[in-house]
């Protein structure tokens, strides 16, 4: 078996080095290289990979005092450490007292989580910081009349607003959650004039209005007014305000509903792709066609029958029937299934280079425009039964 010398010539403090042989030694007079090896403590990793350059087989430490280790923390407890200068027979022997302090760092709790739910909704809360496995975990409401919080942290609105409560061992963290009849999820800009709301709610969205939403602008405080609430027949929950203004400053905005804010950055009104609102068409019906352009983001920047366009600038917008069917205005008619027109559109910025030439201008593309049977658009057909009344159908039922 071999043992080891500290030498105050091998690069490490000395005071490190006798902390160090005192934790090791508390273990047996004599040390071997596997012990040293093997050794976790992690906040002395660094010293014992110092001390394998200076293990040799011969003994540095005698007699070593060490006292019994207190089970209390934190906990300070003296070490007598006998020890001598070199490693030749002559050298002195000294002797040091060290205190050893061990603490445990106190655990941390915090929580997170939305701070508002709709009434009869539900929202979850976590724990921000980690605990101990053994640590006990306790979640409580401040009013379970006003919401109810389950022992996995989810938090079920009834009404007014709770604090919820998170208890680990001693120590504890709250969260406010306030509980609305409605609360705004998520917020973006469909077009200039228009933001897309989702919006969870204890009624019916039908009942919102347009005084009960506000739009700010994050800079300048400037308020938009909403001047119409639509709610989407399929999705309750999606909404559309309509504004009357232009949104394409770039800038960041906040839209408040129930004292619930969301943020979206507006456009910045830069053409990045155009294109035709729908490439099919019902057969032998007159149908409203539209250039449609939208920004980098996909918000709609401006909408244009070929009327419009033949008054704006910055469009082409024109469309060639091929003999199959007519323009009437803005709308178009094609004869029957299968019937093909052409239509050609483009962007011009109306920019030139120093040698005159077009800059960020998109096309002119060529669109083709297809008539088709009206099941295949609406997804509906008109049916005439033995009375002679005409009924609609579900195009799965003709």
């Amino acid at each position: 078996m071999s043992s080891f010398v500290l030498s105050s010539n091998a690069g490490i403090p000395f005071f490190k080095i006798l902390c160090l042989s005192t934790y090791i030694i508390a273990y047996g007079t004599e040390i071997t290289t596997e012990t040293i090896c093997h050794l976790s403590v992690a906040y002395l990793l660094i010293d014992c990979l110092l001390l394998v350059a200076i293990i040799s087989p011969k003994k540095l430490f005698v007699n070593p005092v060490f006292p019994t280790l207190p089970w209390k923390i934190p906990a300070v407890f003296p070490v007598k450490v006998t020890y001598k200068t070199s490693t030749k027979k002559t050298a002195k022997t000294q002797t040091k007292k060290l205190n050893y302090t061990f603490t445990v760092a106190k655990a941390s709790v915090a929580l997170s989580g939305d701070s508002a739910v709709a009434v009869g909704n539900t929202t979850k809360l976590t724990t921000t910081k980690k605990a101990s496995d053994r640590a006990k975990i306790t979640y409580t409401s401040s009013d379970e009349t006003v919401a109810t919080v389950a022992a996995d942290g989810t938090v079920t609105g009834v009404k007014a607003t709770i604090t919820a409560k998170l208890t680990i061992g001693k120590d504890t963290a709250t969260h406010e959650v306030e509980v609305k009849n409605y609360v705004l999820s998520t917020v973006g800009q469909s077009k200039l004039t228009e933001l897309t709301a989702t919006v969870t709610v204890t009624g019916d969205t039908k009942n919102l209005k347009a005084s009960d939403f506000t739009v700010k602008n994050e800079t300048t405080n400037v308020v938009y007014p909403v001047s119409k609430v639509s709610v989407d027949s399929k999705d309750a929950t999606k909404v559309t305000l309509t504004l009357f203004s232009e949104l394409n400053d770039a800038a960041n905005y906040d839209v408040t509903l129930d004292g619930t804010t969301k943020s979206f950055k507006a456009s910045d009104g830069k053409v990045a792709s155009i294109a035709l609102d729908q490439a099919t068409i019902p057969y032998a019906t007159e149908t409203e066609v539209k250039l449609v352009s939208k920004d980098v983001n996909g918000v709609v920047l401006k909408e244009l029958t070929t009327t419009d366009a033949a008054s704006d600038a910055n469009y082409n917008f024109t469309i060639d029937t091929k003999g199959n069917g007519y323009t009437n205005g803005s709308k178009l008619y094609l004869n029957k299934v299968n019937d093909t027109a052409e239509a050609t559109i483009e962007y011009k910025t109306g920019k030139y280079d120093q040698n005159s030439k077009a800059e960020g201008n998109i096309g002119p593309n060529k669109v083709t425009v297809t008539a088709v049977d009206q099941v295949a658009v609406s997804g509906f057909a008109v049916r005439i039964d033995d009375s002679g009344k005409s009924s609609f159908d579900k195009a799965t039922n003709i």
